[in-house]
């Protein structure tokens, strides 16, 4: 099954063409799917194409009028069917490692939105001879406005993924300058909200001839107006945590400098504790560990609650040794995950924390996402946000096996008829979750099943909350475990429920129904007395 679709988007490259899609033909990872989005030509890249297409993973869908290449790549997003793409010009060719290297790349850094690396330029003379040729080596951006300040040359290759860039919305294409700068554009808006990683590999080749050349020369004013105009608004979609400064040279903008803007910093989101509580989950709780370090918006505590693991979790930590913002609390035996939060208010000093399990991760905006909801809505007790499903295969290797878009909640009642997934990721208002004394223990499993859920309804019972439509949380399933633990959590769910029930009012009786699975579900609440 294909993991990736190379989209090249053409317009009148006869010349360049073929080799371009021989170039895909010898990569040395074959799945992969060839996208090519003829946009009108005139000449003759329609007929070199078509020895090609007997090969059933190439597609060319010729458009009846030329759109331009932003609105072609926007187009060829609602047609890519693979979790990664790659941007190919029809007049440039990939290395034969370029999607073996990229895909390994993307696979070991899922939270990444776009995978780039070096490439090398061939200028071309009159006669299509090369002239010179100028390695271009990359490196990895310290952050967002350090790819702004320094971005002069084109990140190629540019891996992408899908969803990442349908998330925010595809191409813009509003202006001349913005059909001549699209991967500037996109690549600033994904940093505004994903992470980036650069690969130190030469995997792409690019050609520059004549004509290329002196259509670059013709609309350079336009271009640096719309990076102008682009800067500036991406300045304001960031926070305006920063002045620009801008020279004028030879009638064109140059950044030069950011400025940091000193009310915007004082205005900051307040601080918020990313609380993670582990029992023997060695495998995986430096990856939950470095997601919840990498955030966009830096946590003053990374909180680990280690409920006296048997396994060699805490080993996982020592690459973290020197970040001051972790710190690591020892349960003397192990109390079960509820007891283990109620030991972690006792140490959170932020009006703000998430929740982190040991094996799950998070996207690197997800709390600056979640705190700045948060934040806004003083009434609320929790935000909350929807999730990737991952699932190991038979070789161990994790697979997305589902996104979860939670439902909007209505009300207290609607939690109990909807609530099927658990939120996550998962933002408190600490001074909430105080409030109604922390997590239940009062159960006879002392609070070690159920206990996500019985948090969210106490907190809906009482308080607002807000969702945050965007995929910012991974997490990892075991169907087996999790059949193993049917038993306590239909027990724990039919009583609770009820409880609530008679709690608030006691207005409603519960209907219930068992599900194929096993599983206990509220199918409806029926009106007592009507």
């Amino acid at each position: 099954m294909a993991q990736v679709t190379v989209v090249v988007t053409l317009y009148n490259k006869e010349r360049y063409i073929e080799q371009t899609i021989q170039s895909v033909l010898d990569q040395m990872y074959q799945e992969w799917e060839l996208l090519i989005i003829n946009d009108a030509s005139t000449d003759r890249s329609l007929q070199r194409l078509q020895r090609f297409l007997a090969d059933r993973r190439i597609r060319c869908i010729t458009l009846k009028k030329n759109m331009g290449q932003t609105n072609a790549l926007n187009y060829s997003l609602t047609l890519i069917t693979t979790p990664y793409f790659i941007q190919l010009d029809a007049d440039d060719w990939l290395d034969a490692r370029a999607l073996a290297v990229l895909i390994r790349a993307a696979k070991s850094n899922p939270q990444a939105a776009l995978i780039y690396g070096n490439h090398t330029t061939y200028w071309l003379d009159e006669n299509y001879r090369v002239q010179n040729t100028e390695q271009i080596v990359l490196e990895q951006y310290k952050d967002k406005y350090d790819l702004l300040l320094k971005m002069n040359y084109a990140l190629v290759p540019r891996f992408y993924r899908t969803d990442a860039v349908r998330e925010v919305g595809g191409w813009m294409a509003q202006t001349n300058g913005d059909m001549l700068a699209e991967d500037v554009q996109i690549v600033l808006r994904l940093a505004g909200k994903y992470q980036w990683i650069w690969v130190n590999k030469v995997l792409y080749h690019r050609r520059r001839d004549q004509e290329n050349w002196k259509r670059f020369e013709q609309t350079r004013s336009v271009r640096r107006k719309f990076r102008y105009d682009l800067y500036n608004q991406i300045l304001r979609e960031w926070g305006n945590e920063y002045f620009p400064k801008w020279v004028i040279l030879d009638d064109s903008y140059y950044l030069q400098e950011l400025t940091p803007n000193s009310q915007a910093m004082k205005e900051r989101i307040p601080n918020y504790t990313i609380v993670i509580p582990n029992y023997n989950k060695e495998k995986t709780l430096y990856r939950a560990v470095k997601s919840a370090a990498q955030q966009s918006l830096s946590p003053e505590l990374i909180l680990i609650i280690d409920d006296a693991s048997t396994d060699r979790s805490l080993t996982e930590l020592k690459s973290f040794s020197n970040d001051p913002r972790i710190r690591l609390v020892h349960m003397k035996t192990n109390v079960g995950i509820s007891k283990a939060l109620n030991e972690a208010l006792k140490y959170i000093t932020t009006p703000y924390f998430i929740q982190l399990d040991g094996d799950d991760w998070l996207e690197p905006q997800a709390a600056e996402r979640l705190v700045k909801s948060l934040d806004k809505r003083p009434k609320a007790a929790f935000s909350y946000a929807n999730h990737r499903l991952w699932e190991a295969d038979a070789k161990g290797k994790l697979k997305c096996t589902d996104h979860v878009l939670q439902p909007l909640f209505e009300n207290k009642y609607d939690f109990l008829l909807k609530l099927g997934y658990m939120l996550n990721p998962r933002c408190y208002r600490t001074d909430c979750v105080r409030n109604v004394q922390g997590w239940l223990t009062n159960d006879k499993w002392e609070g070690r099943y159920f206990e996500d859920a019985r948090m969210v309804i106490r907190l809906a019972a009482r308080y607002e909350w807000v969702h945050v439509p965007e995929l910012l949380h991974n997490v990892t399933i075991d169907r087996a475990k999790s059949q193993q633990k049917m038993f306590y959590y239909n027990h724990l769910r039919k009583s609770f429920y009820e409880e609530m029930l008679k709690h608030w009012g006691d207005r409603y009786e519960p209907v219930w129904e068992t599900a194929s699975t096993g599983r206990i579900l509220l199918k409806g609440l029926k009106p007592k007395g009507g």
